[in-house]
């Protein structure tokens, strides 16, 4: 993931944040890998800009990127650039609008 990507946080079956990634560093030292995530190999960090959260069922968001049904997707992804046809501006808003509506 680099700057500016979209990203998207998912946990129990809905969509529950989007945002942009803003630096990502390395963690060399490995101290977010066995402090923070219990042993997962992470070696890159990444910051969050813009987050924005939200509630939206996984098939809804997963309709708008052509997603396959029963897709599992990982707690954070980027948003491949192949599945964007609208600005990101433009899905982030559509999220916000669904949460607001429909919580």
């Amino acid at each position: 993931m680099t700057a500016g990507d979209l990203v998207a946080f998912h946990q129990d079956g809905e969509y529950v944040g989007v945002g942009r990634i803003k630096t990502t560093f390395e963690d060399d030292n490995e101290w977010a890998t066995t402090t923070v995530w219990d042993d997962t190999s992470t070696p890159l960090i990444y910051t969050v800009a813009d987050f924005i959260p939200v509630a939206v069922p996984t098939t809804a968001v997963h309709r708008i990127f052509g997603y396959a049904d029963g897709y599992s997707p990982p707690a954070l992804m980027r948003v491949a650039a192949n599945r964007v046809t609208n600005r990101s501006e433009a899905i982030k808003q559509a999220l916000k609008q669904y949460t607001a509506k429909y919580s």
